[in-house]
Order: structure tokens, then sequence, then C-alpha cells
């Protein structure tokens, strides 16, 4: 009695334990990518704890909206395995995309101005950028000009264009 028991109690003894499948997926903004460098991790029950490191790659293209707090959602789903019942449990990275300057400036570069004569020149002021931007406005070089200017500072949204006027004239 006790061989057979013994036969059956060493077979208990030499079998594995299952392992638990952790599935990994992220949810993002449209505006970047994010890679994990592991998609699924493995987990030996009789381990107890255990730590696994996953390496998170976040590329925000340009188009992702400056200094605004974002977040990607990463998610970590375990099926259930016989009387171990399934559960996912999620964590948030919070981050912010650093403001890039794109401001371009259209202005018809020919005149011709008489002397003594008020002449305005239009200036569309485009911002291409990924946030709002204030753009100052300065004369460098006005020698021979009596220059005024609508506005000294403009504050243009996300890919709006304004226009400003400069109203100069020529000394003779």
């Amino acid at each position: 009695m006790f061989g057979f028991f013994k036969f059956y109690f060493f077979k208990y003894l030499r079998v594995q334990p299952p392992k638990a499948n952790l599935t990994l997926s992220v949810d993002k903004p449209d505006w970047c990518e994010v890679e994990l460098n592991k998609n699924a991790v493995e987990f030996d029950y009789k381990n107890g704890l255990k730590d696994e490191e996953i390496i998170v790659t976040i590329n925000v293209n340009e188009n992702a909206p400056a200094l605004q707090k974002s977040e990607i959602k990463i998610f970590a789903d375990c099926e259930g395995l016989k009387k171990i019942d399934a559960t996912s449990n999620s964590t948030n990275i919070s981050f912010m995309a650093a403001y890039v300057s794109n401001i371009s400036i259209d202005a018809e570069k020919n005149f011709t101005i008489p002397p003594l004569k008020e002449t305005i020149i239009p200036i569309n002021i485009t911002n291409n950028g990924n946030g709002e931007g204030i753009v100052s406005i300065q004369i460098l070089d006005q020698e021979k000009w009596n220059i005024t200017l609508e506005q000294e500072d403009v504050v243009i949204g996300v890919g709006e264009e304004k226009q400003i006027m400069i109203i100069g004239t020529l000394h003779q």
C-alpha cells in the first residue's frame, strides 16, 4: 500500500505549477506612437512576486498639442487558468509635448514708394507650430523711414494666420 501511495505522492510533487501569461496593450492619443519592448510576460506561480521591467518608448508627432498634459494607459490582462480567475490592471503615464515654434512671415518684398507719402504694407504671419504663440514685431532699420505699427504683439493660435499693417513714410 505504501508503495502505491509513494508513487502518486512523488508524481504529484513533480508536476509543475502553471504559468501566468500577461498580455500588455496601450491606449494612446492619435498624435503619438508608443512601443513596448515586450507585449507579453510570463510568470511562475511558484516564484511568488516577481518584477518584470518593461521599456516604454513614446514618439510624439509634430502636431502634438504643446504644453498640455497628456496620458497613455498601459493595460496588463491575465487570462484565467482552471481555478484562477482572469484579472486585469492598468497604469497611466503622464507627459507633455514641448512647444515647437514654427512662425512664417509673408510680405511683399518690392514696393514703389513715393517720398513723403504714406504707404501701407500688409504682412501675413502664420503659426505652423504646435501651440499658441506671441509674435513681437520690431523694425530694425528705420533711418530713412517714419514707421508705425498697427500693433507690436500678435497672439496667433495653432494653424492661424493674421495680417498686420506697417504704415510708413519715406523721408527725402
